[in-house]
């Protein structure tokens, strides 16, 4: 109501009187700026379009603010995700027009946010939020090219923003995680894995970069610190079923199958009404009872996972007539 009223309000007599209907700003914060942080507190996350039109607002009122540009690329980013997302169901249904016509929507909404980054990067040089939005920007053009040539581009564009907003601020967690993900892609195991150390010194309590770190190290070989990171972040945040997993595989590859075993279970059991890791996981525990001559096992799991629609039916199918062909009686 109190938006609608603001929105009236500045269609009829501009923005000035719009300003005076804010509510009452915190101590130390001027009544436009309290004003507008009171309309967006009002207003929840999802709704875009509203928070689109506060921020587009007070971009028009403060032009020279940095961090009004940086809240409304914000805006444009998670508008451009949710767009995405509906790209990628309309793909997996066939309905390729209709998907092709939502990313270049998607494509849009980058430009914007790219355009606001930008001009809050000009305005204040050492504001690590622009660098730090600019390379994640990036990122997400990288994901939507088709040609490996142009992510790569896209990414080593991403990482020299995300080095730059170190340099600003060297403990911005956002911007370690997003640069190990970025070398991580690069295949650059080791200046990621120090990345995040980095990151586990600044931030000891947050799952994810336990998680992340336990990644690096597990891609680059080193399985027992990776197997330590992942019971770490299990420790910290509880039992993410993706952690539970990721550590179960870190347990396989080191031949601790039953413990894997235990692993893959605990984290199934916890993946709610997330299908696709339920069946991602009921594969990982059909194949270790293969793995075992448990062959019963095996082809029970395997019939679960068909069952539960996993992306890979002919494998399943195929190991299941293996088990019947050879080495199952």
């Amino acid at each position: 109501l109190h938006f609608r009223r603001l929105r009236l309000k500045r269609e009829l007599d501009g923005p000035d009187a719009a300003a005076a209907l804010y509510r009452p700003p915190p101590p130390g914060v001027d009544e436009f700026r309290g004003g507008v942080l009171a309309s967006l507190a009002m207003l929840g996350e999802d709704d875009l379009q509203q928070r689109r039109s506060v921020l587009t607002f007070a971009v028009e009122r403060e032009p020279d603010s940095p961090y009004w540009r940086i809240a409304l690329a914000e805006v444009h980013l998670a508008a451009h995700e949710v767009v995405v997302e509906r790209a990628g169901n309309e793909r997996e249904l066939g309905r390729i027009q209709g998907s092709e016509a939502l990313y270049a929507e998607a494509l849009e909404l980058l430009d914007r946010a790219r355009a606001e980054a930008r001009v809050a990067a000009d305005l204040d040089g050492e504001f690590a939020e622009a660098a730090l939005m600019l390379g994640y920007i990036e990122t997400c053009y990288a994901d939507l090219e088709p040609r490996m040539e142009e992510r790569d581009a896209r990414r080593e564009e991403a990482e020299r923003h995300y080095t730059r907003a170190l340099e600003l601020d060297a403990e911005s967690l956002p911007a370690l995680l997003n640069l190990a993900e970025n070398l991580l892609y690069f295949d650059r195991y080791g200046e990621a894995a120090r990345t995040l150390e980095r990151a586990v010194a600044i931030a000891p309590a947050e799952p994810l970069v336990w998680n992340n770190l336990g990644y690096a190290y597990y891609s680059a070989g080193r399985l027992q610190e990776a197997r330590a990171c992942y019971a770490e972040a299990l420790r910290v945040g509880g039992g993410d079923p993706r952690i539970r997993a990721a550590l179960g595989d870190v347990l396989q590859q080191l031949g601790d199958l039953d413990r894997a075993l235990e692993e893959f279970e605990g984290a199934r059991a916890g993946t709610g009404g997330d299908a696709a890791l339920h069946a991602q996981i009921t594969f990982k525990i059909a194949a270790i009872h293969e793995h075992e001559e448990r062959y019963p096992e095996a082809i029970a799991e395997y019939r679960r996972y068909i069952d539960l629609g996993g992306r890979d039916t002919a494998k399943a199918e195929s190991r299941i007539r293996r088990i019947y062909s050879g080495a199952y009686e």
